[in-house]
């Protein structure tokens, strides 16, 4: 009788037989393998006043918060990083909103998401939302949607390096955050997102601020950027972090 599939003849192709399957089923782990790396799509945190619910992936959302930006409203901050040691987030969008006690919507911020580097961690924060004036915000909510993930050879990655940073009172109620960036890369006309949070024993953020340096070459950067408090009273906090991010072009 034959064989199945028509194979036939010496050990010799039963051994090469053997061998091609075997290969097969190694390039097929390893594609599968490269695909779950690869493969996530969405990624989502939220939090209340001092709590972060932590979205594991390879890309990771934690203290998800509310901080006020002037007397009427406020802006939603998050840390994200990217866990993965080789893939590049190319792309993505966020949207950032803010509920009420009720789930009630009371305002969002959506947008594209800047890239985010192998290994990379760094602050979010949205634009200003104005909330409305009936009911405070009660929770915020950070998402990234559409994520598309890319391997991006290691020369060709850009870094951001904060040289300094420096909280400096201005008066009592009034603040802000200094610094210098330093930017290499081959891009010669980029947009730098910085940020700075202040952050409380239990690193929940209380404060933040942000600011864009536009068209730059490689370089070092110094950087101003006010905490707004509009002589409302200073928030105690133990620490600030500055981060900063390429815009996307």
């Amino acid at each position: 009788m034959r064989p199945a599939f028509g194979f036939g003849g010496s050990s010799m192709k039963k051994r090469l037989i053997v061998s091609v399957a075997i290969l097969a089923v190694i390039v097929l782990s390893s594609t599968l393998t490269a695909g779950c790396k690869t493969a996530e799509k969405s990624a989502e945190a939220i939090g209340g006043e001092d709590q972060a619910q932590v979205s594991d992936g390879t890309l990771a959302i934690d203290q998800v918060g509310i901080v006020p930006w002037g007397p009427t409203m406020s802006r939603v901050v998050a840390r994200v990083q990217n866990t993965s040691p080789d893939v590049t987030l190319v792309s993505g969008t966020y949207s950032a909103t803010l509920f009420d006690s009720k789930d009630m919507v009371l305002g969002n911020d959506t947008g594209a998401m800047a890239p985010v580097y192998p290994g990379q961690q760094r602050w979010f924060a949205s634009a200003a939302v104005a909330p409305g004036m009936l009911t405070p915000p009660h929770r915020a909510d950070f998402r990234v949607s559409g994520m598309k993930w890319q391997k991006i050879a290691p020369a060709d990655i850009p870094t951001l390096t904060m040289v300094q940073s420096n909280y400096i009172p201005i008066n009592e109620t009034d603040a802000k955050a200094t610094g210098i960036v330093h930017y290499t890369g081959k891009q010669t006309n980029v947009r730098i997102a910085i940020t700075a949070v202040t952050l409380t024993v239990r690193k929940t953020p209380v404060e933040a601020t942000t600011t864009i340096l536009e068209n730059l070459p490689p370089g070092d950067y110094p950087f101003e950027m006010t905490f707004l408090r509009s002589g409302g009273v200073a928030p105690q906090f133990r620490a600030m972090e500055v981060t900063a991010c390429l815009l996307p072009e």
